[in-house]
């Protein structure tokens, strides 16, 4: 520690003593002890000042627009505070911030440092280690003296803070890898989910979406990281169903009941008719990807004689000991291009 002088002022943030400190800088913290509320002289060092300042000029390069923690949408104003808090506890954790560049996505960079660091460096500035923690049900910290500053910048933390600063650095900086990495193809899962709670009520159909047939779904790298990793970012992705594969257009003598997944557009479709079962399920996914409605004007439904999803292939070959096709490229390519395009001219024609 550091004893003060009446020339000197602890920092803020860092908690290191500031020589003749900048007399904009200086702001008062309370300290409340016994039952009693007293005010703090606090500056604001160089080191400290300088990553500010380079956090405010990024914001108001890069965060005009504002920006979005926890689901929030925050204004420019807020979104240079949050950035503020985000470099400052990069800082404290005693690492330095990554490089931003107009070349990669810099609004993007900031915002993953936002989301990630912005509170976690709340309670751990020296001005917040004043006073003791008012919840009933927070850990004990270590305070800081009024009139003794840091030896070094953010000394009054213990190897515990640090440790939770490291963490969310560390989040930090896997983020922003799979920012710059490619997007994912999440393909179907190859068994089902417990946690889903379908039963199994037939043969188990994968490989591919049970309408449309398309064998991947694609997600950014950042998105399938924050779901938890590939596995688990195509069971949030895919959805498992219980299906009657007469609705899916299979011929009749199969099982009664098909288990498989849906891509999130089809799932839609299904949600939309109330059941994956449903008679018009199957034709509101293929109009949906056509672009195109599958009703008339007069409010009619037009319905497609023969239609079969994807699935209805895959049964049918089950229940003639054939090898399966294999899933789709693209949506509802096992039905030919010129097939598609005659049934949108249809739909589109009231059924003409």
């Amino acid at each position: 520690m550091t004893q003060m002088n009446d020339e000197t002022a602890p920092c803020g943030d860092c908690g290191i003593a500031v020589d003749a400190p900048d007399p904009a800088t200086i702001e008062k913290a309370e300290m409340a002890r016994n039952g009693r509320a007293t005010m703090v002289l606090v500056a604001k060092c160089d080191q400290c000042q300088r990553r500010d300042q380079t956090s405010t000029a990024l914001a108001g390069r890069y965060l005009r627009g504002g920006v979005t923690r926890d689901g929030r949408r925050y204004a420019a104003k807020d979104a240079c505070t949050l950035l503020i808090d985000a470099r400052a506890a990069i800082d404290a954790a005693g690492m330095e911030p990554s490089s931003v560049s107009d070349r990669l996505r810099p609004g993007a960079v900031l915002a993953i440092e936002v989301e990630h660091l912005s509170q976690a460096v709340r309670g751990l500035r020296w001005r917040d280690r004043l006073s003791a923690p008012t919840s009933l049900v927070a850990d004990p910290v270590r305070l800081v003296e009024p009139d003794q500053a840091n030896a070094r910048p953010w000394g009054h933390l213990s190897d515990e803070d640090r440790a939770q600063l490291l963490r969310a650095v560390v989040a930090t900086l896997g983020e922003r890898v799979a920012l710059q990495a490619p997007d994912v193809a999440l393909t179907p899962p190859t068994t089902p989910d417990e946690r889903t709670g379908a039963e199994r009520g037939g043969p188990l159909v994968t490989g591919g979406c049970l309408y449309c047939g398309v064998g991947s779904v694609t997600r950014s790298a950042l998105a399938v990281l924050r779901l938890g990793g590939a596995e688990e970012a195509a069971r949030s992705v895919w959805t498992l169903r219980q299906v009657s594969p007469s609705a899916l257009g299979a011929r009749r003598g199969g099982p009664s009941r098909v288990v498989g997944y849906l891509c999130p557009d089809c799932d839609d479709a299904a949600i939309a008719e109330g059941s994956a079962s449903s008679a018009g399920a199957l034709e509101r996914a293929l109009s949906a990807a056509l672009g195109v409605s599958r009703y008339t004007v007069a409010g009619d439904e037009l319905q497609v004689v023969g239609l079969q999803g994807w699935g209805a292939l895959v049964v049918d070959a089950l229940r003639r000991h054939r090898p399966a096709p294999p899933p789709n490229a693209e949506p509802w390519a096992h039905i030919s291009k010129t097939d598609r395009e005659g049934l949108a001219l249809g739909w589109r024609l009231g059924g003409s």
